[in-house]
């Protein structure tokens, strides 16, 4: 399987535990959910693409300037 990058072609709304609800396809379709199970993709309706998506997490350490 090949994963293409299309973030930035897609409308997306806040990710719920391993779902995401994609608002807007690559082909302009609207309203389906995604998973992260890349076993198992979602397929638009309209134009046939497999979507999955994949979450990232960062921890910052913070650090408050107390030189003021």
């Amino acid at each position: 399987m090949r994963k293409i990058n299309v973030t930035h072609k897609v409308k997306f709304g806040p990710p719920k535990g391993d779902l995401l609800p994609l608002t807007q396809c690559v082909c302009g379709a609207e309203g389906f959910v995604i998973s992260v199970h890349q076993t198992n993709p979602t397929y638009c309706r309209h134009c046939g693409r497999g979507f999955i998506f994949a979450g990232n997490v960062r921890v910052y350490e913070v650090k408050h300037d107390r030189s003021k």
